[in-house]
């Protein structure tokens, strides 16, 4: 049932917010040189990897001129970028990975394969919390 809706509610956000997809695809084409999006692989459900799609909010080519993660005024990210980011529409293309099968619209967040063990054992899905870490995603599943 939960793969039934995730299929329904994908297919319904593509189509309603076909008009912001093509807005910001237009925007990031002509504002900056390179792709429209970002293919990052991530790892998902069972360990499984896959490619999470993204608009491109930074500078072509942005990984190998600084850190894998960006935080507060990098300089890599572009105005266009800026934007998408702050309203979230950079996360839009994730809709077509929800269809596909590759992610959910609702569990833990797929992360990047490199930071996936940089957590204590403790901090995996249906495990408590600590008080200030509720923005952890599913890095670490027990065997």
């Amino acid at each position: 049932m939960k793969r039934f809706l995730d299929i329904i509610a994908s297919a319904s956000g593509i189509v309603l917010l076909s008009p912001f997809l093509i807005l910001a695809a237009i925007a990031v084409r002509f504002t900056s040189p390179g792709p429209v999006l970002f293919k990052q692989r991530r790892i998902g459900k069972d360990f499984r990897p896959f490619e999470i799609y993204k608009f491109r909010t930074m500078v072509r080519d942005a990984p190998s001129k600084g850190a894998q993660i960006t935080m507060g005024e990098d300089p890599r990210i572009t105005r266009v970028g800026r934007l998408l980011r702050k309203t979230k529409i950079d996360e839009f293309p994730q809709l077509f990975n929800v269809l596909k099968g590759d992610m959910s619209l609702v569990g833990p967040r797929p992360e990047v394969p490199a930071l996936r063990g940089n957590v204590p054992r403790g901090l995996c899905r249906g495990a408590p919390r600590p008080a200030g870490r509720h923005r952890f995603g599913l890095l670490e599943i027990p065997r």
